[in-house]
């Protein structure tokens, strides 16, 4: 496993992941609902969020963002 900085090109695999979580699960429309799109975390990894992921044989199996500036994950 590694873990590192996510990058743009890792939103797709992220969104993905995300999709299919146990606990507060939302689909991709539910998700674009609340301007949460490829596009909205993409300006977010820019301004004062980062983000972190974890891969398992080159697959994304977790990751996590947060806001610096508020320390909301």
């Amino acid at each position: 496993m590694i873990f590192r900085k996510i990058r743009k090109k890792d939103l797709a695999d992220l969104f993905a992941v995300r999709v299919v979580t146990r606990e507060n699960r939302l689909s991709l429309e539910q998700l674009a609902g609340l301007g949460i799109t490829s596009e909205s975390v993409a300006e977010l990894l820019e301004s004062t969020y980062r983000g972190w992921l974890c891969a398992d044989d080159g697959k994304i199996v977790g990751f996590a963002i947060g806001n610096r500036e508020n320390g909301e994950m």
